[in-house]
């Protein structure tokens, strides 16, 4: 009997081009948006005082009208939020077909999840209540209240906001032409020491590819603020390879992704992308030219680093500061100096030249929503009567 493996986190979307992935699952196909309630889905939840459900309540940031996730309501409507003091342990289980030919499948979702514990995807100790994924034949038995026999367990925990499109891919040669099960596991003791909420998940993908030895990777010192030096495994017989890469926010359309990159030489194994916008998640993909299969790998992930935390103004007996610089959500500027309340505007100004936002900035601690702005770089420009100054800052999603 197969043991169980564990799936981590997830990313991507499927590409519509020759060479593409085939995408299985994803959207409407096979319920991964869960916008047809439960349908293609086994809800494992026995009479555990917490379980599954797929409905409205999720914590916001989920996309469509319905996710799935963790309630302890009775009946509907289903909050979202557990009982930390009764112990559960219930399953969520797909069956996921794997085309002939096959060799990798990966799966992206999105999820968020407080719980206990931490988030660290290789040491199930690190979780107490939070999630697990795991990967075997479809002949697994799943019983609410009764944990997976020979499984190596990943968790999940500690992460409040929804976390968006990672991968982890999972050898299929042996599952081709069959199905594999997939199961999301729950789990909570009753220490009564979790916080609140527990896990939901949505927009859950499956990708399978005829390439198990090619896949993209950026991480360290390979990567600045604005740069990624980007390494893959070589394939014998390959002439070049081609790579595509985008902001994990960016829609299939992006020119980086609808054009790929073509590296020429068999024996090329790297390339460095310029351009990139600092404290951005990207996603990149490589795939062979002259082989049997040239289908993309799977894809992994990479973050660009921060600019400085804070940027700063000066001028003679004042001082303005940004930060944090980049920003998500909300942008805190400070302001130390003597003079009248009104004495300084700020105008935020993004790369077309164009002003959208303004405000009056008063002595000490003032803070500016950007949560609704495209990412990108911005000019933040302080006037003082007919003077101005400026710094740049960036917005990252």
């Amino acid at each position: 009997m197969r043991k169980h493996y564990p799936l981590a986190a997830a990313l991507l979307a499927a590409s519509l081009s020759l060479h593409a992935q085939t995408q299985i699952i994803g959207g409407s196909t096979g319920n991964g948006d869960f916008e047809a309630g439960s349908t293609g889905w086994t809800l494992v939840n026995g009479n555990q005082p917490n379980k599954w459900v797929v409905s409205s309540g999720a914590a916001a940031g989920f996309g469509g009208a319905q996710s799935l996730y963790i309630s302890s309501s009775p009946a509907a409507p289903y909050q979202h939020q557990y009982n930390t003091s009764a112990r559960s342990l219930v399953y969520a289980v797909i069956d996921v077909p794997v085309p002939a030919g096959s060799k990798m499948l990966w799966m992206t979702y999105d999820a968020t999840n407080v719980g206990e514990g931490t988030f660290d995807p290789y040491n199930s100790g690190a979780v107490t209540d939070g999630l697990r994924i795991y990967h075997g034949p479809t002949s697994t038995p799943v019983v609410a209240g009764q944990y997976l026999n020979g499984f190596i367990p990943h968790g999940f925990a500690a992460q409040p906001t929804w976390v968006r499109k990672r991968v982890y891919p999972v050898d299929v040669t042996s599952y081709a032409g069959s199905s594999i099960r997939i199961i999301f596991e729950w789990e909570n003791d009753n220490n009564g020491a979790g916080s609140q909420h527990p896990v939901a998940i949505d927009n859950v993908e499956f990708f399978t590819s005829c390439q198990n030895a090619t896949s993209a990777s950026a991480s360290g010192s390979n990567v600045t603020t604005t740069t990624a030096s980007v390494g893959w495994n070589t394939v014998p017989g390959a002439t070049a390879y081609q790579l595509r890469y985008r902001k994990v926010s960016d829609p299939e359309t992006a020119a980086t992704w609808a054009a790929p990159l073509t590296i020429n030489g068999n024996s090329s194994y790297y390339t460095v992308l310029t351009g990139l916008e600092p404290g951005t998640d990207y996603q990149v993909q490589v795939r062979t030219v002259g082989t049997a299969c040239n289908e993309y790998g799977w894809p992994s992930t990479f973050r660009t680093q921060v600019i400085t935390a804070t940027s700063e103004l000066r001028w003679e007996g004042a001082t303005v500061r940004f930060y944090p610089n980049p920003v998500r959500d909300v942008l805190t500027v400070d302001v130390a100096h003597a003079g009248a309340p009104g004495r300084f505007r700020l105008a935020l100004v993004d790369g077309q030249g164009k002003t959208v936002r303004t405000s009056v900035l008063r002595p000490g601690r003032n803070e500016m929503a950007v949560s609704d702005l495209p990412a990108g770089l911005y000019h933040a420009v302080v006037y003082e009567g007919g003077k101005a100054r400026s710094v740049r800052l960036v917005v990252a999603r």
